[in-house]
């Protein structure tokens, strides 16, 4: 029976989070609306209606071409989001067609969250950036602050 399960992330900042979304459902090819709520809303679920979660950052499932929605809820503790993501329901959505698992897709949105985060607070004009990728895929990022000698 597939259920929606929630998977801790260190996705903390909701404006980089909406912006990985979007960039992400741009670069695999969905046209998808994502809901920004103040509130939590409940998410719908077509294998099971007494089934029920809430959050709120959402794309609905029609979005994806599946039967239940994928969320993001505040989790005020831990100061981020958490996924709230059915793994069977993912892996036969749209999503799941390009990234195969969750853990593929939370790993792509956290290096995206990361990108927008970096662009929102160190914007380039400001900034420079080097960035460094390891043989082991690590990738550093050094910000160095331009410094205007004429200010």
């Amino acid at each position: 029976m597939s259920h929606f399960s929630t998977v801790k992330t260190t996705l903390s900042h909701r404006q980089s989070l909406l912006k990985a979304l979007e960039v992400i459902l741009e670069k695999v090819g969905i046209n998808s609306e994502i809901e920004s709520h103040n509130v939590p809303v409940l998410l719908n679920n077509d294998y099971d209606k007494t089934d029920q979660q809430q959050a709120e950052v959402v794309i609905r499932r029609n979005f994806l071409e599946g039967l239940l929605d994928l969320g993001f809820r505040w989790h005020p503790e831990q100061n981020s989001f958490e996924a709230v993501i059915d793994p069977w329901d993912f892996e036969r959505n749209l999503l799941g067609k390009h990234f195969k698992t969750v853990q593929n897709f939370l790993e792509e949105l956290q290096i995206a969250h990361n990108t927008a985060f970096i662009d929102i607070h160190y914007p380039e004009h400001l900034w420079t950036r080097e960035t460094l990728i390891t043989g082991d895929g690590t990738t550093t990022i050094t910000l160095t602050q331009k410094v205007d000698v004429y200010a």
